[in-house]
């Protein structure tokens, strides 16, 4: 089996290229068979087939001598040298007959060129008379498309001010109320938005005033707190000032009461050494009379020595245990002072942060949320504690009235 594609005349065959298969019917038929699938006239056809057929004839001798060529080992040298003569031959064919194919088209090429030379003469004389005969022909529609591109810009003038895009509307073909009734809606419609755009404005200004007189009202309770905050500092001085004083006035009174009861002993001391001195000269010289009655008096005398200086001991012991006693009260005093300013500190700088929190918190919130925050803020207000009954009684029912009060702004609240 044999395959020979027949490529030619390009103009015609680009599109319908189609493959011959080569069996036992002659070269003749085959060329008529791919000639006449193309539709062309009679005598182009045999033309064609004249021009080819010698190439024909010369390719199919060639065929023969290929089949006769047999190359299947490196020796046949003479064999190879054949094919290459062979293909040599085949190869100057093959140029020979591409040389007639480009004569033919370029022929084919020629010949349609002064056929459109010939039809664009005709053209130039029919067109015009045509365009002519149309325009005439097409007069009143020519005048109703003219009014309605004249009446499409007309109108695209009058929806300008309303920055719309055009393209949706068919302003040539809008009937007089229907595009009436478009310009009011957008008129209608912009000063909807003109109008939505102004209340806007007035919200934000309201908003940015009320932000204002917000943050200002805050800064208010910031200065009143701080100012409370002082007052308070203040008077945790004065109240610090006076355990100060109260320890040291104790520390004075112990340090004189020490210093009197030692005087006291010494006196005591000193009249017991004069009495125990008189007592020797007395019984000095009463001894020889009365030995054993001064020996009884001294003895009790030395008792009497020593029980005054056993009081005396303790006593001073009492007192110096006394002294330590007001001495760890006071410190312990101060210390206790101390720590109830520190607390105090600490819960009021507490209480403000959860203040400004909460205020901060509530600013955002809607004003039910507001008002609830409100309430939790009074509960919370920070109590001193009393040193008093009647004081703590005061507190009490501050507390209790504050209760009241955050209840009162919770049922409010729920009227919004």
């Amino acid at each position: 089996m044999y395959c020979l594609i027949l490529l030619f005349w390009e103009p015609l065959l680009t599109h319908n290229l189609k493959t011959i298969q080569i069996m036992d019917e002659s070269i003749s038929t085959q060329l008529t068979v791919v000639v006449e699938q193309q539709g062309l006239a009679l005598e182009s056809a045999q033309n064609i087939k004249l021009a080819f057929a010698p190439f024909f004839d010369q390719a199919e001798e060639w065929r023969k001598k290929v089949e006769l060529i047999n190359v299947t080992d490196a020796s046949q040298t003479r064999e190879m040298k054949m094919a290459r003569d062979t293909r040599l031959a085949l190869r100057e064919i093959r140029i020979k007959a591409d040389k007639v194919r480009k004569q033919l088209k370029e022929d084919s090429l020629r010949r349609g060129r002064a056929v459109d030379g010939v039809f664009n003469v005709l053209e130039f004389l029919i067109k015009p008379m045509e365009t002519d005969l149309d325009n005439k022909e097409k007069f009143v529609q020519r005048l109703e498309e003219e009014r309605k591109a004249a009446l499409k810009i007309h109108r695209e003038e009058l929806l300008l001010p309303y920055q719309i895009d055009t393209s949706f509307y068919q302003l040539g073909e809008m009937s007089e109320d229907s595009f009436s009734a478009l310009l009011d809606n957008l008129r209608i419609a912009q000063e909807a938005k003109a109008e939505l755009a102004r209340k806007a404005e007035d919200e934000k200004i309201a908003k940015e005033k009320a932000d204002l007189e917000e943050r200002a009202r805050i800064q208010a309770e910031v200065e009143r707190l701080r100012k409370e905050a002082a007052e308070k500092e203040a008077a945790l001085k004065i109240e610090r000032d006076k355990v100060e004083t109260a320890r040291k006035e104790a520390e004075e009174k112990a340090r004189k009461e020490l210093e009197a009861i030692q005087a006291k002993a010494r006196a005591e001391q000193k009249a017991a050494e004069i009495l125990r001195k008189e007592t020797e000269e007395k019984v000095r010289k009463e001894k020889e009379a009365l030995e054993a009655k001064a020996k009884t008096e001294r003895d009790a005398a030395e008792a009497a020595r020593k029980a005054v200086e056993e009081k005396a001991r303790k006593e001073r012991e009492a007192l110096e245990a006394k002294v330590r006693a007001e001495k760890e009260a006071a410190a312990k005093a101060i210390a206790e002072a101390d720590a109830k300013l520190k607390a105090a500190k600490d819960a009021e700088a507490k209480r403000i942060a959860d203040e400004l929190a909460a205020q901060k918190k509530a600013a955002a919130a809607p004003d039910k949320q507001k008002l609830k925050v409100l309430a939790d803020s009074i509960r919370k207000i920070a109590l001193p504690t009393m040193s008093t009954p009647e004081g703590t009684a005061i507190v009490q029912e501050v507390k209790g009235q504050a209760e009241k009060f955050a209840i009162w702004v919770e049922k409010r609240s729920l009227t919004l």
